[in-house]
């Protein structure tokens, strides 16, 4: 539905008749992009240097790593975004370490669990006693956190496989990125959370 509001190009909000996965005809509005970011957040390439992430175009190579955090490059299989301004409401800004970002609502980022372990949280799912997970594996303390509207473009970025993520953490590999300096999931894993989760998920 994402794709389809994007190539003709409808506004947020726009109505669209669909079937859901049990063929019963449903109301939609277009969105936004789900787990989506700002126009601007760094992402990092297969470089290492930080690139904005409407940059990226589909054939070119990411860093992205799984939850082992071994970091490779892997190719870009989905780049899109919004192709004009507008308002997307349930939007958060994350505030750690002198940085931040602004995000979708439904964004994943990989925080630290109980013990060693690490779960995907949604963004505005997240409180100032998570802790977010550095390239490296440190966790990183959340120093603010503030949800409302904003008025921007936003992209998304998926590297590997679209195929979707299934309940194995192996599955996850190749599908989390460095954004600004902490590992968060990319948009291949967004769309299978909304299709029913994926191993780590956690709200």
């Amino acid at each position: 539905m994402d794709d389809f509001c994007k190539e003709n190009a409808w506004p947020v909000n726009h109505p669209l008749v669909m079937l859901d996965p049990q063929g019963r005809p449903c109301l939609c509005l277009c969105s936004g992009g789900y787990g989506a970011s700002a126009f601007g957040a760094p992402v990092l390439d297969s470089g290492g240097s930080f690139k904005e992430i409407e940059s990226f175009v589909a054939g070119e190579d990411v860093m992205a790593a799984g939850v082992t955090l071994e970091w490779a490059p892997r190719p870009v299989v989905f780049s899109r975004g919004t192709t004009r301004v507008f308002r997307q409401m349930n939007v958060v800004l994350v505030q750690y370490e002198n940085k931040e970002m602004s995000v979708i609502g439904d964004h994943l980022f990989l925080v630290a669990g109980h013990g060693n372990d690490r779960i995907l949280k949604r963004a505005d799912r997240l409180t100032a006693e998570d802790r977010l997970i550095s390239p490296i594996g440190e966790p990183v303390e959340i120093t603010g956190l503030y949800t409302g509207q904003l008025l921007s473009r936003f992209h998304h970025v998926g590297a590997t496989s679209r195929v979707p993520v299934g309940d194995n953490l192996h599955d996850l590999d190749g599908h989390l990125l460095n954004t600004n300096g902490v590992v968060s999931a990319d948009y291949i894993v967004t769309l299978s959370v909304r299709n029913g989760g994926v191993a780590g998920f956690s709200v």
